[in-house]
């Protein structure tokens, strides 16, 4: 049995049909060439099996469990709060270039 050439289409006429000839080449497994000025630039194919892909969209319903409150910001302790103000002062007051305050010469 000898293969069938792909359909050869276009480019102008893809865009314009290009939702139903999604559709077409999903039902009947045949893919089409879209041309521009005669010369194939792309190929519209079908997926190699449908099942392979399967929708990630729900995957994780009844795996995952969230509790609390997800949007706001935590809620920074005193301790957080006293260390990292520390370490921005401390990186405010080192000069360009210098990474650690021992590698300043007084």
């Amino acid at each position: 049995m000898a293969a069938v050439p792909p359909r050869m289409m276009p480019a102008g006429e893809f865009k314009t049909k290009c939702l139903a000839l999604m559709d077409a080449v999903r039902e009947t497994r045949e893919e089409i060439i879209i041309t521009k000025h005669g010369h194939p630039v792309a190929r519209l194919a079908p997926c190699a099996d449908e099942r392979q892909y399967p929708m990630l969209w729900g995957m994780c319903r009844d795996e995952i469990r969230v509790y609390g409150d997800i949007v706001s910001p935590p809620p920074l302790d005193e301790e957080w709060m006293a260390h990292w103000a520390d370490q921005w002062n401390e990186w405010l007051s080192l000069p360009d270039g210098i990474d650690e305050p021992s590698a300043i010469e007084h």
